[in-house]
């Protein structure tokens, strides 16, 4: 893994792979509060390889773009440029990134977002989101209403959130996806739906259906009720429920 672009506020890192294939994972706030966040996803994605590139993009001071989404959107640009099939990955943050730039970013096929924010920005959350107060409020202002401010993007969507605990970003997303788009709510792993995922051994399989099958959050359903994880899938105007 090598850095192609690093300055105070962002960093981003690239596996280079050998196909028109890429897959972009957007790291989220970190398990590390005052360390700086790290590469994310970058084992499972390892473990699913396809033969393309994994890019990987740190907001270092944890801004959710405020402070880089010009320079993310510029340095992706140039790196994509090649690749015509393109994945984004993110938690929490990161899912917020994803979304995000799927919105500007060209050639976009998918975006795996696990419990994404819709919005930390005060004047559209209206106080609905303050469990990243000691980060959000180190932010001099804010640019970006919501993670779709660029809109919706040509990607098909997959989020997936463990509840109530993000019931708000929930509802905000459900009025603005589009009819393709999936939403899977799994049971009540709160925000943490990427790592009961990952401990059920579940993680993997979903990355390779959505970044090497295109099978979309269905399968991850099937696996889910498997193990009587209670769930719903919300695709297209149709929610599913699987208890």
């Amino acid at each position: 893994m090598q850095a192609i672009f690093e300055d105070e506020h962002l960093k981003v890192t690239v596996v280079p792979g050998s196909t028109g294939r890429a897959t972009v994972s957007f790291t989220g706030i970190g398990l590390q509060m005052h360390g700086q966040p790290v590469e994310e996803f970058a084992r499972t994605l390892a473990e699913i390889d396809d033969g393309g590139t994994r890019l990987f993009v740190i907001d270092k001071q944890r801004t959710w773009y405020e402070r880089t989404h010009e320079a993310v959107v510029r340095v992706l640009s140039s790196r994509l440029a090649d690749h015509d099939d393109v994945c984004f990955i993110g938690n929490s943050m990161g899912g917020f990134g994803a979304l995000l730039f799927a919105g500007v970013l060209p050639r976009v096929r998918a975006t795996i977002a696990f419990v994404p924010q819709f919005s930390v920005t005060p004047r559209v959350t209206l106080g609905n989101e303050t469990r990243f107060a000691r980060f959000t409020d180190r932010i001099e202002s804010f640019a970006l209403d919501h993670a779709l401010h660029f809109g919706a993007g040509t990607a098909k969507h997959h989020l997936v959130f463990g509840g109530d605990a993000d019931a708000w970003h929930i509802a905000r997303f459900d009025e603005r996806l589009k009819t393709e788009d999936e939403m899977l709510i799994m049971g009540s792993s709160g925000h943490n739906s990427a790592a009961v995922l990952r401990k059920t051994g579940l993680l993997a399989p979903l990355l390779r259906d959505v970044v090497g099958e295109d099978r979309g959050l269905a399968p991850t359903v099937a696996r889910l009720r498997a193990l009587d994880v209670p769930c719903r899938l919300r695709t297209g105007e149709t929610v599913e429920e699987r208890v």
